[in-house]
């Protein structure tokens, strides 16, 4: 880990189809932070930009006009359904070791953020024994079961404490929960709000990201198969395709026989 010149890190991650979101994304962050941007699409020669060990390899530094740093990098991202060497949260713990602050925040593209401006002053008197904060989501969709535009809230420990022992976990849908919880970090919830678009995109756009998860969670059930949270996760994501109507879609591009019923 280098030397410590800012308050706060934050990992920004985003598809191809997240772009549109990219700019907004960051005019939310606070100023002084350092912006690690990765990149998780699928290039045409992916091997000759990157190492195989998922490391971020660093392509440029800008310093932003509210006096933050951004340090744009590029993540391998699986391409024709080959996902035999990726994980999220692997990808994700490279990029961590090029994060020099004390805390962390990871955002996705399609989030905004609504932290009020004491935050970075605020994570300065937080005590070593707290890990980790939990963050509210608030999800706009327009598509499956919901109404247009509805809102639903979730909760995701978004914000976490820069030490070697806090690591992400899972293939997709990546938590910080176990590692908090197995070296028995204190998480605690906050009062800091993230609003979350990317329900809001067109259905293909989103038919495609389902069935990259289910590419995923199948792996984190052959890592786990006694793990209730990753069977759940499976489940979640057949009900979400077979709400969308892309069961076809998931045959096709993983050649599986699933059922509809």
């Amino acid at each position: 880990m280098q030397d410590k010149k800012y308050n706060l890190s934050v990992i920004v991650s985003y598809d191809i189809d997240d772009i549109q979101y990219l700019n907004d994304c960051l005019a939310t962050i606070p100023s002084g932070c350092e912006i690690l941007l990765i990149q998780n699409i699928a290039v045409s020669d992916p091997i000759k930009i990157l190492r195989p060990d998922f490391n971020i390899e660093i392509k440029s530094t800008t310093e932003l006009n509210n006096g933050s740093v951004l340090i744009q990098g590029c993540l391998w991202y699986f391409k024709n359904g080959n996902v035999n060497n990726f994980s999220f949260s692997r990808a994700l713990n490279s990029a961590i070791q090029h994060c020099t602050s004390d805390w962390i925040l990871k955002l996705d593209a399609d989030e905004r953020l609504t932290f009020p401006k004491s935050l970075l002053d605020s994570l300065k008197d937080m005590p070593e024994s707290l890990g980790g904060l939990r963050c509210k989501i608030t999800n706009w969709s327009k598509h499956a079961t919901m109404e247009a535009s509805a809102a639903f809230m979730s909760d995701s420990i978004r914000l976490f404490r820069n030490n070697p022992k806090i690591r992400w976990k899972y293939h997709a849908h990546e938590e910080i929960l176990p590692a908090l919880t197995l070296h028995r970090f204190l998480v605690v919830d906050s009062h800091y709000h993230i609003f979350h678009l990317g329900y809001r995109d067109d259905k293909q756009i989103i038919a495609s990201k389902l069935i990259r998860n289910f590419y995923l969670n199948c792996k984190d059930v052959l890592d786990e198969p006694v793990n209730v949270r990753n069977m759940q996760l499976l489940y979640k994501s057949l009900t979400a395709l077979k709400d969308l109507g892309v069961f076809q879609e998931l045959k096709e591009s993983f050649n599986v026989n699933i059922s509809g019923n």
